[in-house]
């Protein structure tokens, strides 16, 4: 996967790996793999309420049909 970043992004992963000795690749891995697990907790509650939805809707139409 080839990435395009802003002039400003690039310039500051640049940084990063000078200060660090770090590859540039490996900045953004860690950026990336940082921000994914930052974001987990909303992924799995918004895949949660996608469930609750199925199963309301399931729930719902099985009501229906008894009535």
């Amino acid at each position: 996967m080839e990435l395009i970043l802003p002039e400003t992004i690039e310039m500051k992963i640049s940084k990063a790996a000078s200060i660090t000795g770090f590859r540039k690749q490996d900045i953004i891995q860690r950026a990336l793999l940082f921000y994914l697990d930052s974001i987990n907790p909303q992924l799995e509650l918004k895949n949660e309420f996608d469930q609750l939805d199925i199963l309301s809707d399931e729930a719902l139409i099985n009501f229906e049909n008894v009535l």
